[in-house]
């Protein structure tokens, strides 16, 4: 993944935080799971874990938050892999019906005190670049977006390029305690793998995300964090 993502995305693990977190004793902790820590100074994937830790909650697929900023909670649904955003009952937003999307972060990311739908997205490859006659059905590709509440709609806020590793899953969390979240992302070597190979650590600098810390190549298929 290129490690400064101007023109990528952030984030993300393939971790439970979606949800928010629970303790969880270290019995509990199955042997598929990655332990990710901060020592002070840097991040680090352990063994097995030594204590309770941190765990992510199952994915959510329903979450209620003030997307327009009217005071009112409207309801974003992820199901079939379309983002839908609903007030009183009725859909004003939904993502491309062309677009698989996953890994749906409702929060603010791009440190701007405003929440934001973040989510990763599986689109054919070149779908909207100029001049492309027909679409490349089997050149897949993942993408990391953002977007926000702005002039009177849900409009893109942020839109990285195609990733050069798959997003298999993300999480965002205040890793090291300054008060600002990171994006922790598990990622694979082919789009359609089951596990992933990698886990990284991202934080927004202004315009996109960097890249703080990258673990050693393996086999992750979630995280929790010490």
């Amino acid at each position: 993944m290129n490690r400064v993502l101007a023109k990528l995305f952030p984030l993300v693990l393939s971790v439970l935080f979606l949800a928010g977190c629970q303790t969880v004793d270290q019995n509990q902790v199955p042997e598929s799971w990655a332990v990710l820590s901060w020592d002070g100074d840097d991040y680090g994937i352990k063994d097995r874990p030594d204590q309770s830790l941190s765990s992510p909650s199952p994915p959510a697929s329903e979450w209620w938050a003030d997307i327009d900023y009217d005071g009112d909670k409207e309801r974003t649904v992820l199901e079939n892999n379309r983002i839908s955003v609903a007030k009183n009952g009725q859909i004003f937003w939904q993502t491309d019906p062309a677009w698989q999307v996953g890994n749906v972060i409702i929060d603010d990311l791009n440190q701007d005190g405003e929440i934001e739908i973040n989510f990763s997205v599986e689109k054919i490859r070149g779908e909207y670049r100029a001049n492309r006659l027909f679409k490349e059905s089997n050149d897949w590709t993942s993408c990391f977006y953002i977007y926000k509440w702005r002039d009177g709609a849900i409009r893109p806020a942020w839109l990285s390029s195609p990733l050069d590793e798959p997003i298999h899953q993300t999480v965002a969390h205040d890793l090291n305690q300054d008060n600002k979240k990171e994006l922790v992302v598990l990622e694979k070597d082919q789009l359609h793998e089951d596990y992933a190979q990698y886990i990284s650590v991202w934080s927004w600098y202004g315009w996109g995300f960097s890249n703080d810390w990258r673990s050693e190549e393996g086999e992750f298929n979630n995280v929790v964090v010490d």
